[in-house]
Order: C-alpha cells, then sequence, then structure tokens
C-alpha cells in the first residue's frame, strides 16, 4: 500500500514538474511573439511616451500566471507642455493565464505595481494630466490578439501623490499592500489592503497625518449613470472602526450622499484624524471609554458649492488623560453637535456641546459651550464647577506654574466674538459674568522669588470689570487683604497699552518689601547667594517699574512692613498711580523709634530711571537707626556706633534709582532742617584727633543736649552750615562739607577755656581770635576718611577778622549818626554787657 502511495506521489510530482518546464518552455517559445504583441496594443492605447528598461515574460513572481513584466518603467503625463511623469516604477506585471500561451488569445487579468510612484494632478481649469488612455477608432475594444479583461489591480509600495489645485486638495499615501478585486457587470470593485497616509490637505489642513489605515470596502460604480454606490465599507484607524456607506454622483457637479458612523472610536484617534492646528494643545491626551459619532454628507460638491454637513456625538463614562501626568478627567458624560448650517458655509457652521459633565479628583465640573460662525467665532458658555488647583495644574499644566493646591469655585457666563477681544473699541460688546470664589489657594510661579499660599475670597466678574471681595492671603511671608474694583481687567490682560484703573483697600498684618520687588534675575541671584555665603552682606536687587497704563487708587493700612534694613509699623496713607507717576500721600508711620509723616511721589516715566521727590517729617527718631537702615550712607566714616541721639527733621529730598533700585547718588538732593537732642558721639576718629588741646579720655565719648542745623546736599556733596553743638565737655562750633567720594573739609571752633593749660602757651596767635566775648581757638579737620588732619586755621581767623571789622565799621556809622541824641535817648549797656572789638 505505501508504494503503491509513492508510486502515484511520485508521478503527480513529475507530472507537475513536466508542467512546470512545459510552463518554462511555452514561455520562452512564445516570449518575443507575447513582447511584440504587448508593446504593439500599448502603443495603440497608450497616447504618451513609455520608456522601460527591460520587457519580459516570466513566471516568477506571478506563478502560476505568466506575465509580461517591465522593469525601469516610466510614463509621461498627458500634459502637452510637460516632460514629468505620470508615474515610475520598479516593476510593472501584466499577467495572463497559461492557457492563453495555447490558445494565443493573450487576456491581461491582472495588473501587479511593485515600488511604483505615481503623481496625479488637476489644474485650477479642471485638467488632468492622466488621460493618457485613448480607444482607437479602427479596432472595437475587445478585438485583438491581446486584450485588458482585468479582475484584479495588485499594488504593493506603490506611493500616491494627488494634487488637486481646483479644489484645493493635496493628497500623499503609500499603499503597502492593496488589492482591488474588479467586478465584470456594472465595475464593482472590492478594495482591500494597508495604506499610510502622509497627509491628506483639504485647503490649509492636513488630514490623517502619518497614520496607517485599513481598508475593506466594495463599490459599483455605474457608467451610464455615473453613479459610484458605496456599500458599508471599513476603515480601520489605530483601533477605532469607521464604517461609510451612501452615494457619490460624477456625472456633473459632484453629488454627495454619505454617512459615517464611528461605533467605538477614543479621543487619540480623533486627534489623529484631525488637523495638528485644531488639537495641539491637546494632542499628547489619551482617552478611556468609547465614543460615538454620527456625521453625514449631503448635497453638491463643487467650486461654488458645498454639501450639507452634519456631526452628532456622545460619551458616556469615558476618562480623558495625559499619559505623563498623574491627573485624569473621569466619569465624562458629553453630547453635541455638529452643522454647517443653511447656508452651508463656516459663517452658519455651529459646535455645540449641550451636556459636559465630568469629574477631576472627585470634584465636579459641569457646563456646556456654543461655538458659531467660524468665520468670525462667537462663543457662548456657561460652568458651575468645582476644581483642586493641584488636580488641574497635573492634568492641565501651565509652563510658568510650577505648583498649586487649593479649591476654586467656579461659576461663569460669556457671550461675545472672539475677534472683539483682540480690540479695546469692540472689547465692550463681551458679555461675561460670574464668581470665583477661592478658598485657601496656593501656587508657586517658577519665575517668581516666592509662593502665594492661603488665599481666601471672591473674583466677581462684571462684562470689563473684576471686583474683588475680601481677597486675601500670603505672597511670601507678606500678607494682604484687598476689597476694590479693577476696572477694564480683560483689556488690560489680553490687549498691548490697554489702560487699567484700581480702586481698592489694603490691609495688612505685614509686607515683606524684600521678596515683592525681588529681581528673577538668576545670574544676579546666584551672586547674591555666592556672597551672602561668604559671610558677605552683598548687595540685593530689585525689579520696579510702574506701566503707563495703570491707574490706582490704595488706601493702605499696613501693621508692619520691611524693607532691606527698614522696619515700620502702623503705617497709612494713600497711594495714587496715575500715568507712570506713583504718589504717596498723607503717609504715616512709626520707624526707628519715632514717627514720619511722608508726602510724595515716584516717577517711572522715563526709559532708565525712577524718580523720588518727597517731603517728610522725622519725630524723635533714633538717630543710629537711621545710620544702620542706610548702610551707613556707603561710607565707614561717620557710622551707627559712633553717633546716638533722637532727630527731629522735616525734609524735602529729590534722588534718583535706576529700574533695579539702585541709588543714583549723584542724583541727590536734601534739604534737612533738624534738630537731635540727648546725643551721643562715641569713638569719632576727628574728635579723638583733637587730643593734643583736649582730654584724650573725654573726647571718645562725648554727650551733648542738642544740635540744631540745617543741611543741604548737592553734587555727592554734604554741606554743614555753622552749627553749634552744646556738649557735656564744651560748646563746639563746626561746619563744612563731606563728599561722597569721602572727602572732608570741617572747620572747628573752641572756646579757649577748653584748651588744656598746658597747650595754651603753644597755640599761635593766628589761631585764636576772640568771638561771643572770649577767645576761640580755630581748628581745620581736612583730608580724606581715611587719611585726614587737624590742623589751625589761620583762613577761619582771616575771615572772622574781616568779619569783625565790618561789623565795628557799621556799629561805628550808627554811633555817628546818633551823635545829637540826647543822653537820655542813649541805651546804656548793662554791665554784664559788653562790646567785643
Amino acid at each position: 500500500m505505501l508504494k503503491r502511495l509513492g508510486r502515484i506521489f511520485l508521478t503527480l510530482l513529475l507530472l507537475l514538474v513536466l508542467m512546470v518546464v512545459a510552463a518554462f518552455t511555452l514561455v520562452h517559445v512564445y516570449q518575443d511573439e507575447i513582447v511584440a504583441l504587448f508593446v504593439e496594443k500599448a502603443n495603440r492605447y497608450i497616447k504618451t511616451p513609455v520608456t522601460a528598461e527591460k520587457i519580459s515574460v516570466s513566471l516568477w513572481d506571478t506563478f502560476p500566471h505568466a506575465a509580461v513584466t517591465f522593469d525601469g518603467v516610466w510614463i509621461k503625463e498627458s500634459y502637452d507642455e510637460s516632460q514629468q511623469p505620470l508615474a515610475t516604477a520598479a516593476s510593472i506585471h501584466c499577467s495572463f493565464s497559461l492557457l492563453d500561451l495555447l490558445r494565443k488569445e493573450y487576456r491581461i487579468r491582472e495588473i501587479y505595481l511593485k515600488d511604483a510612484e505615481v503623481f496625479l494632478k488637476i489644474k485650477p481649469n479642471g485638467e488632468v494630466n492622466y488621460t493618457i488612455i485613448e480607444q482607437p477608432e479602427d479596432e472595437p475594444a475587445s478585438a485583438g490578439a491581446m486584450q485588458f479583461d482585468l479582475n484584479s489591480i495588485r499594488l504593493e509600495g506603490v506611493r500616491l501623490h494627488y494634487a488637486d489645485r481646483l479644489n484645493k486638495q493635496d493628497y500623499r499615501l503609500l499603499a503597502k499592500h492593496v488589492r482591488a478585486e474588479l467586478g465584470i457587470n456594472g465595475y464593482t470593485i472590492g478594495l482591500k489592503g494597508l495604506l499610510q497616509t502622509d497627509s491628506l490637505m483639504v485647503g490649509q489642513d492636513p488630514y490623517l497625518k502619518g497614520q496607517d489605515v485599513e481598508v475593506n470596502s466594495q463599490f459599483t460604480y455605474n457608467d451610464a449613470t455615473g453613479e459610484l454606490l458605496l456599500q458599508p465599507s471599513n476603515l480601520l484607524v489605530q483601533e477605532s472602526d469607521f464604517w461609510i456607506e451612501g452615494r457619490v454622483g460624477t456625472q456633473g457637479p459632484t453629488q454627495l450622499d454619505l454617512t459615517l458612523e464611528a461605533k467605538r472610536t477614543d479621543f487619540q484617534t480623533l486627534a489623529a484624524i484631525l488637523p495638528p492646528a485644531f488639537t495641539e494643545s491637546v494632542r499628547n491626551y489619551r482617552s478611556k471609554g468609547d465614543l460615538w459619532l454620527l456625521a453625514s454628507a449631503k448635497g453638491e460638491l463643487s467650486e461654488k458649492e458645498t454639501p450639507e454637513l452634519k456631526l452628532e456625538f456622545k460619551a458616556e463614562g469615558a476618562s480623558f488623560y495625559h499619559p505623563d501626568y498623574k491627573q485624569a478627567l473621569e466619569k465624562i458624560r458629553l453630547s453635541g453637535s455638529y452643522t454647517n448650517g443653511a447656508k452651508r458655509a463656516a459663517v452658519s457652521s455651529v459646535l455645540r456641546v449641550d451636556q459636559l459633565e465630568a469629574s477631576l479628583n472627585g470634584r465636579p465640573l459641569r457646563g456646556s459651550f456654543t461655538l458659531s460662525n467660524f468665520d468670525d467665532y462667537y462663543l457662548s458658555f456657561t460652568t458651575n464647577s468645582e476644581l483642586e488647583a493641584g488636580s488641574l495644574l497635573r492634568f492641565y499644566p501651565i509652563a510658568d506654574i510650577s505648583t498649586a493646591a487649593g479649591l476654586l469655585q467656579v461659576k461663569m457666563e460669556f457671550k461675545g466674538r472672539l475677534q472683539d477681544l483682540k480690540q479695546s473699541h469692540t472689547l465692550q460688546r463681551i458679555q461675561a459674568s460670574g464668581e470665583v470664589v477661592l478658598q485657601d489657594l496656593g501656587f508657586k510661579r517658577k519665575a517668581a522669588p516666592y509662593p502665594f499660599s492661603a488665599l481666601n475670597g471672591s473674583l466677581i466678574f462684571r462684562n470689563q470689570d473684576l471686583a474683588l471681595s475680601n481677597l486675601g492671603g500670603q505672597a511670601g511671608s507678606s500678607h494682604f487683604v484687598i476689597n476694590g474694583l479693577f476696572k477694564n481687567i480683560f483689556a488690560w490682560v489680553l490687549l498691548e497699552n490697554q489702560p487699567i484703573a484700581i480702586e481698592a483697600d489694603l490691609q495688612s498684618d505685614f509686607l515683606n518689601l524684600d521678596e515683592l520687588l525681588a529681581d528673577a534675575n538668576a545670574a544676579e541671584k546666584q551672586q547674591l547667594q555666592a556672597g551672602m555665603a561668604a559671610g558677605e552682606e552683598g548687595e540685593k536687587y530689585y525689579a520696579f517699574d510702574i506701566r503707563p497704563d495703570l491707574a490706582l487708587y490704595f488706601n493702605c493700612k499696613v501693621k508692619r512692613l520691611h524693607f532691606d534694613r527698614f522696619r515700620a509699623r502702623d503705617v497709612s496713607g494713600e497711594l495714587v498711580v496715575d500715568k507712570g507717576v506713583a504718589y504717596i500721600k498723607e503717609a504715616r508711620l512709626a520707624a526707628a523709634g519715632g514717627r514720619m509723616w511722608v508726602d510724595g511721589q515716584v516717577d517711572a516715566r522715563r526709559a532708565k530711571d525712577v524718580r523720588v521727590t518727597g517731603k517728610a517729617r522725622f519725630n524723635q527718631i533714633h538717630s543710629d537707626s537711621v545710620f544702620w537702615v542706610f548702610h551707613n550712607f556707603s561710607q565707614m566714616f561717620l557710622t551707627d556706633r559712633h553717633l546716638k541721639g533722637r532727630v527731629t527733621a522735616d525734609v524735602s529730598t529729590a534722588m534718583e534709582f535706576d529700574k533695579k533700585l539702585r541709588f543714583r547718588y549723584d542724583r541727590l538732593e536734601v534739604d534737612a532742617s533738624m534738630f537731635i537732642s540727648n546725643g551721643q558721639l562715641r569713638g569719632f576718629e576727628p574728635m579723638q584727633a583733637m587730643s593734643v588741646f583736649i582730654d584724650e579720655k573725654r573726647l571718645s565719648d562725648i554727650s551733648f543736649s542738642n544740635i540744631s542745623s540745617s543741611i543741604k546736599v548737592r553734587n555727592e556733596t554734604i554741606y554743614i552750615p555753622s552749627t553749634i553743638i552744646q556738649s557735656d565737655i564744651t560748646t563746639l562750633t563746626i561746619e563744612g562739607t563731606h563728599t561722597f567720594d569721602q572727602r572732608i573739609d570741617y572747620r572747628v571752633k573752641v572756646p579757649l577755656k577748653a584748651v588744656l593749660t598746658g597747650k595754651k602757651a603753644q597755640m599761635p596767635e593766628s589761631a585764636i581770635r576772640p568771638s561771643e566775648g572770649a577767645a576761640h581757638l580755630f581748628l581745620r579737620i581736612h583730608g580724606t576718611t581715611d587719611d585726614f588732619k587737624v590742623s589751625y586755621d589761620g583762613q577761619a581767623v582771616k575771615e572772622k577778622i574781616i568779619t569783625d571789622i565790618q561789623k565795628e565799621k557799621e556799629e561805628l556809622k550808627d554811633a555817628i549818626r546818633n551823635k545829637g541824641r540826647k543822653p537820655e535817648d542813649v541805651v546804656k549797656p548793662e554791665e554784664e554787657d559788653y562790646f567785643d572789638w
């Protein structure tokens, strides 16, 4: 039995081999005849030039069928003036049955294109480039020894370029493995295979960019009516099934009656189908759960007409998330629709979401919206939602915000053209209302050196204005509570160079201006931190400017305020900002152990400078505190360690800073009328240098009851007029100048009785002169604060003599004028009175 089966198998195998050998023999024998017939037939039907590197007949690629194979094919497009190809192909196989070799009647049943590229074009006038086939008038379509009776076309690695300039469409796709089954009657075509779309451009928008699409379709084309009947066909994109069916009329203007249904799809598939411009901000998001949509297109499609388009969609129990973020929008219930309206155009298009419900970290989101007129978008939406800030930031990150926490209760309505948001004169048409309630909200901006925390209160919107109701919280270590109105807030935020008016009351337990004004410049901050790490105090940098479009009225009450070394409490007053200038009105505060009253203005209108002018009254403030607060005015000659006392003063000043609040000393002007009481001068080196005249031990610690003087500052120089210092040692008179580069020139007048007895004999007569009824010694302290000298001031004595002579002349003239008076008219001096000649 086994031997018999073996003989049968060997016989069959031998017959098969003989058939294969016979087939190859027939192909070899008739190859030249077949090629000649095919070329002659092609030349009769194809009216554009075709070139091929090689033409042969083989069995290898199409077995068990034979095929005429063209290698290295180039086919010219049908435009007369063009030399561009319609198609190029590595190989084209036109297969026929082996029985045709015996009958010598060759029917081409299948065309197989491999590694080809096809360029289909339509000019703006409708002319196409693929009319390369024509039926000869002298030959019926079915005549001849070689005929095309196609029932299949196979494409493998065929790239298609379709450029329709008439309808502004441009398709680029790759047929990886596609087979078209062609029916005989009614031109029924079954299409199945795998396509890869580079992009399908409609206008300026690319659809299906870079997607694999599995096609399983069947359609019938009726040549008599020009109608294409599309049976229910399936397109598989990613893992979503799309079913399409309907009719397409091709005689005259294209008529569409199509429906598309996606029973189970997801957001990422829709994002892959739609143009990136529509989904750029959410393109990387994913969804779980099923989305359903049903779309239809009905009517004429031409250059002048657009079919009626409708779309319905809904989702139930879906979720929406980003794969890189640990937060999802869950329990989504969504229903809506789209139509291009009665005019079948963008102007009448309407997108509606009638119901939107979802949950974000257990907090409810509810809302609805309508977007209409796609030529000039009009948006209407309402929402009543509760948002947890941290969950919201994780779900949709904001580049400038690093962390967030707390709750936002949002109840808002909005109506208006989106284009109206771009111009100030149309922004008034926007209707917006609602309220956002903050509950323990906190967030940190990446560029800011401090976080916001414990924010509570309400933001109430009314068209262009925003009202703040008990909005309070922390900005870094600063505390604030604001009640007020921000007028024209939307224009100020959305548009350039728009004004804003703010009327508000500010209350604060503590304001830390070091944090609030700190500049986020990384290089400067690193320098500062490096200096502090090395034990140096370093220079601090701030950022300051006043927008010229800001109008502000703040009624301020601050319990405590810090700025650099300045410490103040019980601060109150008005802050008014108008056209780039800030006005401080009736500011009162307690600082440096006393009270201060300040009125002034800060002018930031210039590009590089901030100019400050003001008047202030100081009552009983500590002088050493003033020196310490102002860093000893950038000098170490007279510091907070040297001078103590209580200062009462009236000061007028003008000063300038750059935009980082770095002081410009050359622009400082000060006029100060001051009174210092209960003062001490300790360890002041110039006083100790006078030890040649006065007991050294006492000079190191001088107490004085009061000093009264008027000081001026101009051109980086402090001008001290003749000032009397009544100390516990003696009464001194001092005047002079002190420059900001630490050059000093003081002139001191000391009563001679205060000079050491043993030193009086050594005093030169040129340095001594009677003054105020007693002899005084005139000294000069000059040089720099690091290298100064104490010397006799002969020049001051000369000036004193000249002044005394002029005074005596005036007194003599008065005596001559009074010579005729009666003796009783002459005023006699008391015994205690004396004349200083």
